[in-house]
Order: structure tokens, then C-alpha cells, then sequence
């Protein structure tokens, strides 16, 4: 007899990070607009969140940040408009 297993999937699941424009105002950051994202790790979710911003970026001024963080914690951030 052939014993039954459990087929378990050796991939991990991608992460989930959140990408977001925000205003600098007062000293605190207010978010405008967002996107999740699911990535394998820091740096694929740091080159999504560009991505996403180079596509959206008629929307925003050089008063604006870009931030990427991952269960609450910052893993990128930009001021964009600058050099």
C-alpha cells in the first residue's frame, strides 16, 4: 500500500507591502494615495513601488514622499521631485 502525503508547496508566499504618496504637513506625514503590493522580499517591493510611482507620477509634486512599508515597518522612502 502506498502511503498518502500531503502535498505542501516548498515556495514562500510573497509579502505584502504598501506603497504610498504621502504630504509632508506640520511635520506629519498624510497619505493621498496607496497600493498593496505583493513581493518576495525588500528590494522587489522597493523596484514595484518605483514602478508604480513612474506610472502615477502626474499626480504628484516635489512636496511629495513615497513610502514602502512592509507589517508597519519603512523599508523605502523618497522625496521625489529632487536630485
Amino acid at each position: 500500500m502506498r502511503r498518502m502525503t500531503s502535498a505542501v508547496d516548498p515556495r514562500p508566499s510573497p509579502a505584502t507591502y504598501v506603497a504610498t504618496f504621502c504630504y509632508l504637513i506640520a511635520g506629519k506625514y498624510v497619505p493621498f494615495e496607496s497600493a498593496m503590493l505583493a513581493a518576495f522580499g525588500d528590494q522587489q517591493a522597493k523596484d514595484m513601488a518605483i514602478e508604480w510611482m513612474n506610472k502615477n507620477y502626474g499626480i504628484v509634486d516635489d512636496q511629495t514622499w513615497l513610502h514602502v512599508t512592509c507589517d508597519g515597518r519603512g523599508i523605502y522612502c523618497q522625496q521625489l521631485g529632487t536630485s
